[in-house]
């Protein structure tokens, strides 16, 4: 069994620790308070299989899931929170407000530092380091990771991202909007509306939330299904 870091907590990096848990030892470093939140991901899935296949025995009644026009849509903050209560569960240990402060190999290992509100230069002896911190969502404040290593041992799986405005609103109050890439009703009766920068438009009685966001984007807005293929290439292609 090997032990791996993944820094990060986007959606790529939850599926990532998802499936190396199966037969490694995986912790996650974070430095906001939630795993994946808020999400950058739009809540859509091919099929509602993908779903139960990747939260399995998880409650899924506050995703509101909703099946139209061939897809499943689902509350994506809410499917993030699902993911990590099962990385938990299967013994991933989360770092949560903790930031990497070095990297250093230690023979054949990478010693990571890391530091938070509850850890106090801390290190972890692992066998690789999986550091999706550059494509996860902002970081807040100034909890950034700060290292310098180039070591082979550390991953940095690269995603293409494109920029979009993200708002949720009551599905009455979206109809009038037009210039959306993606909209995503749900059994809440509420809809989440995807814009590309400088594209966006507002509802006559604004947004309940909105948010700015780098979505994976390979010719098209990615899909549930897609970001779980991005996850099983990457492990495909490690040494383990």
């Amino acid at each position: 069994m090997n032990s791996i870091v993944i820094i990060g907590s986007n959606l790529v990096g939850l599926l990532t620790a998802d499936i190396l848990s199966k037969n490694n030892s995986v912790i996650i470093i974070e430095p906001d308070l939630e795993l994946g939140f808020p999400a950058n991901y739009p809540g859509r899935a091919e099929s509602n299989q993908t779903i139960d296949d990747i939260l399995s025995c998880e409650d899924k009644n506050n995703l509101f899931l909703l099946e139209i026009e061939g897809f499943t849509n689902f509350r994506s903050e809410w499917f993030s929170k699902l993911l990590t209560h099962k990385l938990a569960k299967n013994d991933v240990t989360i770092l949560n407000r903790s930031r990497v402060s070095s990297i250093n190999e230690i023979g054949k290992k990478l010693e990571v530092s890391i530091q938070g509100s509850e850890i106090n230069n801390s290190q972890i002896l692992c066998d690789t380091v999986i550091d999706f911190s550059e494509s996860s969502f902002s970081i807040i404040g100034n909890s950034q990771h700060d290292y310098h290593s180039k070591s082979s041992k550390i991953i940095k799986p690269k995603l293409s991202t494109i920029q979009y405005f993200v708002g949720t609103c009551l599905l009455k109050d979206s109809y009038e909007l037009q210039n959306f890439e993606v909209k995503l009703p749900r059994k809440d009766d509420l809809v989440e509306v995807w814009f590309k920068i400088g594209q966006e438009e507002e509802p006559k009685r604004g947004w309940i939330e909105s948010k700015t966001v780098h979505a994976y984007h390979e010719s098209k807005l990615m899909l549930l299904e897609d970001y779980y293929s991005k996850a099983k290439q990457l492990v495909e292609k490690m040494v383990i």
